[in-house]
């Protein structure tokens, strides 16, 4: 004699259940990881000429900023001639002229200011090489 117990009627969620909502977490998570790593502009956001000339790559920075150095080391290794630092504690007036969600964050910027990208935290390695390929 064989006995065999269902889990869901113990209350479980059956397997097919748990994968669904496992794969829908990882979806979530991947969309939520890279809108803060890549968010294009969008409506046509410019810049304040007095971030300029561009085009450009601004890194917004801090002095008590943990993540910056790393952002610091890899934006100016991947847009040395093109990269820019804004340092809050140096420039506390020129944050102000742009939104920010906190630091480091990196902003690239056309010929014209248009800004083209955005990405906050500490950039993902080719990341700023490849989008300087927009600016081109």
């Amino acid at each position: 004699m064989t006995y065999s117990v269902s889990l869901s009627k113990l209350g479980f969620p059956r397997v097919n259940d748990v994968a669904v909502l496992v794969v829908a977490g990882l979806l979530a998570l991947a969309l939520l990881v890279g809108s803060r790593q890549r968010t294009k502009s969008e409506g046509g956001e410019t810049i304040s000429n007095e971030f300029g000339p561009f085009p450009a790559v601004l890194l917004f920075t801090s002095a008590a900023c943990e993540n910056c150095e790393p952002a610091r080391q890899l934006v100016f290794a991947e847009a040395p001639e093109i990269a820019k630092e804004v340092v809050f504690d140096l420039q506390p007036g020129l944050f102000e002229l742009v939104r920010l969600n906190g630091v480091p964050t990196t902003i690239i910027v056309d010929s014209t200011g248009l800004i083209l990208s955005r990405i906050e935290g500490v950039p993902a390695e080719g990341s700023v090489a490849g989008l300087r390929g927009d600016l081109e």
